[in-house]
């Protein structure tokens, strides 16, 4: 899978991270737990954008919007892009 189509460039890692409350980090396991558990207590959970016709897609720019530029909600039908652009890949 090539770089861009994770669309590293235009992640706000900073502002992704300062959402969550941590700090970037060295990747390690220990740092991926710190954030999984960081996503998972910092967002909270709703699905009622879809049904009530308002859901803005899931693109980076669409789900960096809510999650960091709006300090929202996560939803089901949100992939979770920015948590997953900060991974390393092999």
């Amino acid at each position: 899978m090539a770089a861009d189509a994770w669309e590293i460039d235009r992640l706000d890692l900073a502002g992704y991270l300062g959402r969550l409350g941590i700090a970037a980090r060295e990747p390690s396991r220990e740092a991926l737990n710190e954030l999984h558990e960081a996503q998972v207590r910092s967002v909270t959970f709703d699905n009622i954008d879809v049904p009530l016709g308002q859901h803005p897609g899931v693109g980076l720019a669409a789900v960096q919007e809510k999650f960091v530029g709006r300090d929202e909600v996560a939803t089901a039908f949100y992939p979770p892009k920015p948590r997953l652009a900060t991974m390393p890949r092999t």
